[in-house]
């Protein structure tokens, strides 16, 4: 980023929430949710949307990768275990304001969408096109976060959505309809930048591509692929790929980089890492074990141990390390990591009623919790250290570590998209290749998050040839799979390459049914598989909610797959 916005004063920090969210708190000297009409600047607001988009996807991300398994679905002791109970807990206010769902749901229609208004109507409004990179910019924006919620909950309050103050009960839109405006937004937009329009303004940062209207127009284009794929217009799709004009190589990933920004840190680092009053967020067993499972080299960037030894599998069981470690697993757990997983990933099983990260932290020194690594979030490279992760172990852990990034939509994601929409084996085969390269070569760039490994010496980060065995190794087990298991294949190194965003891993698993591997749930009886979500407990005072809520187990429009339980299979 070659500018600050001098303007407004904006100063980066990442907060704590009560809910565990990742929010960026600004320093302005006005609130943009306060302006009003007649002093609506769209410099100023496109500053404040880019921010809410931000939010936006990083609280979503926190609750739907959860429903996959790439981060565990905890729950507390006082909960059933079963999906509703882990959903009910996110759409539920709090005396403080509000939890993940409730929060995001209002994010976008109290935020958002008042701030496009007002941006379009002064863009509109001034005939010079000083405001077009504005326009294109909150275009593909909304459509963005308009099309993710129809992805989460189905119908939603789109067209009169943002006129609440007019509309106290705004109508519900069928999901479809919903996305047939979004092609709209993006078209406009990709019209808008096809003319290369400058962000001459002077209070703006881009902070996403740096004014590079021909970047946003591949991330237009790729938001339109996005939505192909979810509802099977092959035609549509071959057509955008044809063009060339999508993000195809890692350098157009459209991505949040803290590390841009004075004092900017993710906050999944700042739960992990010292000078936090958090506990650790816990990790993901089956996405751990996994990786390990297959050898992948990635899973030293991904997680950092602070133990080699796991209690109750390496070692004998120790109840103040980890509360879990005696358990006998269930019959139902067969084959799968139940409390945590050998050589020291400790982490979290899904579904499960028991916090051992919770609990294993709250005692000095005696932390063997698995932390977030140097990708994405910008912590520790994990090279065999064992080492708590304290200040004094890394006293430059402050200063120099979490400057990560929040991904959003990488070129490697394409990759697996075009797979998904291949029309023969050997087509996708290629395709699932091509994805793993461009994603590991991405996370392996990450190496120079963590100033306390050097490079040139240190022996345990992965060679070139450790990374062309295992790729090579996935696409031969590909090549001879058939059925269920070479569609798990692709699937497992698809949920691996969304650490860090993994909203489209729920997608992906309500299209498709794969993969079939995932861990079942820590209870026996955790109902039916969530289809959606249900409205945020915010908005059942609107009457065009049905009573009582919808269920979770009613499909969004594309989802034409047999009703749950029978699927998804590994639910």
């Amino acid at each position: 980023m070659k500018k600050i916005i001098k303007y407004i004063g904006i100063t980066f920090i990442i907060m704590y929430t009560a809910v565990s969210c990742e929010t960026l708190d600004l320093d302005l000297t006005q609130d943009p949710n306060l302006i009003r009409v007649e002093n609506a600047d769209p410099e100023f607001l496109l500053n404040a949307l880019q921010l809410d988009y931000h939010d936006f996807i990083s609280n979503s991300e926190f609750i739907i990768s959860r429903l996959t398994r790439i981060s565990p679905m905890g729950m507390s002791s006082q909960e059933d275990g079963s999906y509703n109970a882990y959903l009910l807990n996110y759409e539920r206010t709090t005396a403080k304001g509000g939890n993940i769902l409730s929060e995001t749901w209002k994010v976008f229609y109290v935020n958002m969408l008042r701030d496009i208004e007002l941006l379009k109507e002064q863009a509109r409004a001034d005939t010079s096109g000083t405001y077009n990179f504005n326009l294109a910019v909150a275009n593909i924006i909304e459509a963005h976060c308009a099309s993710l919620l129809v992805d989460f909950y189905g119908d939603i309050p789109y067209s009169e959505g943002g006129n609440f103050l007019n509309i106290r009960n705004p109508k519900l839109d069928k999901g479809e309809d919903v996305y047939e405006a979004c092609f709209n937004l993006l078209n406009e937009a990709i019209a808008i930048l096809g003319a290369d329009p400058a962000p001459i303004n002077t209070k703006l940062t881009d902070l996403f591509y740096d004014g590079d209207a021909t970047k946003w127009l591949k991330f237009a284009n790729s938001l339109k692929l996005r939505m192909y794929k979810n509802t099977g217009n092959t035609s549509a799709f071959n057509a955008i790929i044809s063009s060339g004009n999508f993000i195809s190589e890692s350098s157009d990933n459209m991505e949040f980089s803290y590390g841009a920004y004075r004092n900017a840190k993710s906050n999944r680092y700042r739960f992990d890492y010292p000078n936090t009053d958090n506990d650790p967020v816990s990790k993901s067993n089956w996405l751990m074990n996994t990786m390990q499972t297959k050898n992948d080299p990635r899973i030293r960037y991904y997680f950092y141990r602070q133990t080699g030894e796991t209690p109750g599998i390496d070692i004998p069981a120790n109840t103040v390390l980890l509360p879990c470690s005696d358990e006998t697993p269930p019959g139902h757990y067969s084959g799968f990591a139940y409390c945590a997983v050998e050589n020291g990933y400790i982490g979290r099983s899904h579904g499960s009623t028991l916090e051992p990260a919770d609990l294993i932290t709250d005692r000095p020194g005696n932390s063997i919790a698995t932390l977030y690594g140097v990708y994405p979030f910008g912590g520790l490279f994990d090279n065999d250290r064992f080492q708590e992760a304290s200040n004094v172990n890394f006293p430059m852990i402050v200063e120099d570590t979490g400057n990560g990034v929040l991904p959003i939509l990488k070129a490697s994601d394409i990759d697996f998209w075009r797979g998904q929409m291949a029309s023969s084996s050997s087509e996708k085969m290629n395709f699932l290749r091509s994805a793993m390269e461009k994603h590991i070569a991405k996370v392996t760039t990450f190496i120079s998050q963590d100033t306390s490994v050097d490079p040139m010496t240190e022996t345990t980060i992965p060679s070139t040839t450790d990374i062309e065995n295992y790729i090579t190794d996935i696409t031969n087990s590909f090549a001879s799979a058939s059925g269920d298991a070479k569609e798990d294949i692709f699937a497992e190194q698809y949920f691996i390459s969304l650490y860090g965003n993994g909203i489209e891993a729920y997608n992906y698993y309500r299209k498709t049914g794969y993969p079939t591997t995932l861990s079942p749930t820590w209870s026996t009886s955790p109902g039916t598989f969530p289809r959606s979500l249900a409205y945020p407990e915010t908005e059942l005072n609107n009457t065009n909610i049905p009573n009582g809520n919808k269920p979770t187990s009613d499909q969004v429009f594309w989802d034409t797959n047999p009703a749950s339980p029978t699927f998804p299979i590994a639910n």
